[in-house]
C-alpha cells in the first residue's frame, strides 16, 4: 500500500512517503531533510533528523524539532536496506547540490516546501493509487470469479483525517511496523519516533543504535517480502 501511493507522488517528492511510512518521519522533518543529515557509508546507513519546517502567517523556515523543548532535539535512525537505493537515487537525480541541500524543494524557487503543497500531491497519490487498486481488484474479480481483497478503501482512509494530519497516517505506518517488528518493544519506537511526554520522560530510556539496527533490518526484510504495487 505504502509504495503504492509513493509511485503516484511527484517523482521528486516520491521518496518523502516512504521516508514517512518507513523511518515514521513526520511531515515537517522530511521536508527539513538536507544531503549532510545522511551517513551512507559504512555498515549503517543512518539519517539524522534534527529540523523540522515551521509555518506561521505565510513565513516558512527551519526550525528545531517539535520534541526539542522536551528534551529531545535530535534523533538518528538507521536506513533499512531495502530503502537505501531509494534514498541513493533521490540524493543523485532530485536533491540540491551540497551538504546544506534539501532534499525537497519548490521548483519555482528552491525554498522549502509548504505544507499545504505536500498535502495536495499527497491526496492526489491516494486518490491515484485507491483508484488504480480498485479497478485491479475488480478486474481479478471479474476473470477469476475469486474474490480480491481490495486495499483501496485502506487509502482512502488516509484522506479522513485533516490538515496535516492526512499525511501523519504514514508515520503511523512507518511505527506500527516497527512496534511489531521490534517485539513490542516501546523504547525502541519511542527512539525512532521522538515520542515523549512528562510522564514517559521519567522511563524513557535511549534505545541502542544496534538495537535500532536490527528493527530497521526486520523492517527491510518484510518490505522486500512484500509485493511491490
Amino acid at each position: 500500500m505504502l509504495y503504492a501511493v509513493a509511485n503516484q507522488m511527484p517523482e521528486h517528492w516520491r521518496l518523502g512517503v516512504l521516508l514517512g511510512g518507513v523511518l515514521g518521519l513526520r511531515s515537517g522533518e522530511i521536508r527539513a531533510l538536507r544531503r549532510g543529515d545522511f551517513s551512507l557509508s559504512g555498515d549503517l546507513p543512518t539519517v539524522k533528523v534534527h529540523q523540522s519546517v515551521k509555518e506561521s502567517e505565510g513565513t516558512v523556515e527551519l526550525g528545531p524539532l517539535k520534541t526539542a523543548r522536551k528534551g529531545i532535539a535530535t534523533r538518528t535512525l538507521p536506513i533499512p536496506a531495502a530503502l537505501l537505493e531509494d534514498v541513493r537515487t533521490h540524493l543523485r537525480r532530485h536533491a540540491q547540490l551540497g551538504r546544506s541541500g534539501l532534499l525537497f524543494w519548490r521548483s519555482k524557487d528552491g525554498d522549502l516546501v509548504k505544507s499545504v503543497d505536500w498535502l495536495r500531491a499527497f491526496k492526489k497519490a491516494c486518490h491515484a493509487a485507491a483508484d488504480q487498486m480498485q479497478a485491479t481488484a475488480a478486474l481479478v474479480h471479474a476473470r477469476t470469479g475469486e474474490p480480491e481483497s481490495d486495499e483501496s478503501q485502506r487509502i482512502r482512509e488516509l484522506l479522513t483525517g485533516h490538515g496535516g494530519y492526512v499525511f501523519h497516517g504514514t508515520r503511523v505506518t512507518g511505527l506500527t511496523w516497527a512496534y511489531r517488528l521490534s517485539g513490542g518493544n516501546l523504547r525502541a519506537v519511542q527512539a525512532i519516533a521522538g515520542h515523549t511526554s512528562p510522564k514517559m520522560a521519567l522511563r524513557y530510556q535511549r534505545a541502542e543504535m544496534d538495537y535500532l539496527a536490527a528493527v530497521a533490518a526486520n523492517v527491510s526484510t518484510m518490505i522486500e517480502g512484500r509485493s511491490v504495487q
